[in-house]
């Protein structure tokens, strides 16, 4: 859908094709959302899965990054979703390491956002929910982690910002999983399988 969105301007009949496709297949399958019972407010986590595709829209120039936001338990048995969104990156970029890092920073700030508003509502103390970031990208985490600034100049403010949330603890954590695991995988790629990341939601489970 991303990539069709790019089309407005100079679609062809393929691309008409490909809308109407995309329409049956969302009007012939059933959509559900479970948003499950999650106890103590002082237990729970935000997570942040975020994902970068460098170069797949508009003959390779744009990019495509995504993120989706779940809350969970302590112990992450029960999840609920509660943000997803993907778009083409706002810049082009020239590697997929500055991809992933804008994709995490737009991540991240949906997480903040959405800790403030529910800290806000319950009264909680600042920073009483953890937010952990996720990407399948080792480079990244690399980055954020090294003391060596990148190369890319227009990079290193991405960079500089990730690392200051996680100084002063406005972050826990930035991880690694295969990609297998990046439940994000789906928000901006075309063909991936997306079973793994419907039976998350739709059970309110994560395991």
């Amino acid at each position: 859908m991303i990539e069709l969105s790019t089309k407005f301007k100079s679609g062809i009949v393929d691309d008409l094709i490909r809308v109407r496709k995309a329409l049956l297949n969302t009007k012939m399958n059933k959509a559900e959302i479970l948003i499950p019972a999650i106890d103590n407010p002082r237990d729970w986590q935000i997570l942040c899965y975020t994902d970068a595709a460098l170069g797949n829209l508009n003959d390779g120039v744009d990019s495509t990054g995504g993120h989706i936001v779940f809350l969970t338990d302590s112990e992450q048995n029960k999840c609920a979703v509660l943000d997803w969104q993907a778009n083409k990156i706002k810049r082009v970029v020239r590697s997929t390491l500055a991809a992933e890092a804008l994709s995490l920073c737009d991540g991240l700030e949906t997480a903040l956002h959405i800790r403030r508003v529910l800290e806000d509502t319950l009264n909680l103390p600042s920073k009483t929910i953890k937010i952990h970031g996720i990407v399948d990208n080792r480079s990244t985490v690399d980055a954020v982690k090294s003391t060596t600034v990148v190369d890319d100049k227009r990079l290193r403010r991405e960079i500089g910002a990730i690392k200051q949330l996680l100084e002063r603890g406005d972050i826990n954590s930035i991880s690694w999983v295969p990609g297998s695991e990046q439940l994000a995988d789906v928000l901006t790629k075309r063909g991936v399988n997306s079973c793994k990341l419907l039976n998350v939601i739709q059970t309110g489970k994560l395991m």
